[in-house]
């Protein structure tokens, strides 16, 4: 079994990869402007968690469409990297774990968002109901815990 990949191939999941990043850039562009511009009053409060989620997806965007551009070699669980990054000699463990930082952190931001709607709605003086506090120290302890192993890796 081979797993050599032709130019010919190759050419064609670059050409995809830019078609994909520049469909992907218009949209954030859109979502960013709404969620900037056109946010309700009422919803205020969680668009700070909706502005990191966008701005995360942008870097990781960016990320992989320019600055990583993997190859997967199917069906072998492997694959190489031709984007700036490698060209200026970077490590593809940099890469990757850079990679990973960006996804686990929209993952993160995600959860946050959710918990954050779950205690908006929860009456005062509710069991699960959790102090600005203990909910600050929640958000440093699952960033740092979750942003910690890509950083290592």
């Amino acid at each position: 079994m081979s797993i050599y990949v032709f130019l010919a191939t190759q050419d064609r999941i670059f050409l995809f990869l830019r078609i994909v990043f520049c469909l992907s850039l218009v949209l954030h562009t859109i979502s960013l402007r709404c969620l900037i511009k056109l946010t309700p009053p009422n919803q205020a409060s969680i668009r700070k968690y909706l502005i990191y989620i966008q701005i995360l997806l942008v870097l990781s965007d960016f990320h992989m469409g320019i600055f990583f551009e993997p190859i997967p070699l199917f069906p072998v669980l492997a694959g190489y990297s031709i984007g700036l990054l490698n060209r200026f000699g970077v490590p593809v463990q940099v890469q990757l774990g850079t990679s990973m930082l960006f996804n686990v952190n929209v993952g993160l931001a995600i959860v946050f968002c959710n918990i954050f709607r779950h205690q908006s709605i929860l009456p005062n003086g509710h069991a699960l109901k959790v102090n600005k506090k203990v909910g600050r120290l929640m958000h440093w302890v699952m960033l740092v815990g979750t942003s910690t192993p890509p950083l290592i890796y």
